[in-house]
């Protein structure tokens, strides 16, 4: 174990410099304490990455820790190279060098009831919550669909601030999904249309193929307007971005109608990604009626606090029963 003193374990906004000084100064310290010279360079590397990102979104994810690493050339696009981050990291953490809500996992998740202390405390959070429906007075509606859950997070906190369904294929998509998707729509008043990041892999561009004829084939079913779009990755974007590939798996069933290397989503970094998805957000909205809606929303907010504060909530019903 090396011992880390306090000062440098960087919960709050990181002093880069500091860091990174510091971490060069334990190259040349001594025992435990003494870090071999390759890897006081990737831990730099790792640290200048999560300040990087961090700067987009609050939390990384290990793979996409690794492809960033990797196209600073830091790391070999190995599966060696995989374990390595992930072990590097994972001391970088133990040492408190790397707080652990940097780092994301959104392939496990609790469910946990929402409760609440009092009836005031319900209300003031059902007004902070509180969100007009953007879609409803737009011209369409839209949808952004992931094959990743574990970047669910760095998509979520664009979709999220303009009132945007994410969905998380999590590989093919189910009858179920697609179906419920569409029948959301079903009143068929204005076009729906979805936009879809994958990886670009034999069984990626497969997912995408087959999520848009499940989506198309209960469109027709059921009345809706449906358009189709894959968004990412694309070859232009590999060759434009020089996103990190990896050879192809030839044990991929469909790899024979496939040419070229792979490229995962997690390769294109974050900031970039969210980039794509504002992007596409705003061509689809009218910003006048959006403006609107704002105004509305802000007016209804301003009268929901009022009708909180002209309710009797000095003693509840929970207090009368402890006592």
């Amino acid at each position: 174990m090396i011992n880390i003193p306090h000062q440098y374990c960087r919960y709050t906004a990181p002093n880069s410099d500091n860091a990174i000084q510091f971490i060069n100064e334990m190259r040349k310290g001594n025992g435990k304490n003494k870090l071999q010279q390759k890897t006081a360079k990737l831990w730099v590397e790792i640290f200048r990455v999560f300040t990087e990102v961090r700067r987009v979104v609050p939390s990384v994810t290990l793979r996409q820790l690794f492809y960033q690493l990797v196209s600073r050339n830091s790391i070999p696009k190995t599966e060696a190279g995989y374990k390595k981050t992930m072990r590097q990291l994972r001391s970088m953490r133990r040492e408190k060098f790397i707080p652990y809500p940097w780092v994301a996992d959104n392939t496990r998740w609790v469910r946990r009831p929402a409760s609440y202390t009092d009836l005031k405390s319900f209300l003031d959070e059902q007004a902070r919550v509180y969100r007009k429906s953007v879609w409803n007075t737009q011209n369409n509606f839209i949808e952004i669909w992931c094959e990743k859950d574990a970047l669910a997070g760095v998509i979520s906190d664009v979709t999220y601030s303009w009132d945007v369904p994410l969905y998380v294929t999590r590989g093919y998509s189910s009858d179920t999904l697609a179906y419920n998707a569409v029948n959301h729509y079903q009143d068929g008043s204005k076009p729906v249309k979805i936009y879809y990041f994958g990886d670009w892999d034999p069984s990626g561009k497969d997912i995408s193929r087959d999520l848009e004829d499940k989506i198309q084939y209960f469109a027709d079913d059921l009345g809706v307007k449906a358009q189709f779009e894959r968004c990412a990755v694309l070859p232009e974007q590999i060759q434009e971005w020089n996103l990190p590939t990896r050879p192809t798996k030839k044990t991929d069933s469909r790899s024979k109608n496939f040419t070229g290397n792979s490229v995962e989503l997690d390769a294109i970094p974050p900031k970039k990604l969210q980039e794509i998805i504002e992007g596409i957000i705003v061509n689809n909205i009218d910003s006048e009626i959006y403006k609107r809606t704002v105004e509305i929303e802000k007016v209804e907010r301003e009268n929901l606090d009022v009708l909180i504060k002209k309710l009797d909530l000095g003693s509840s019903f929970s207090d009368e029963v402890q006592a």
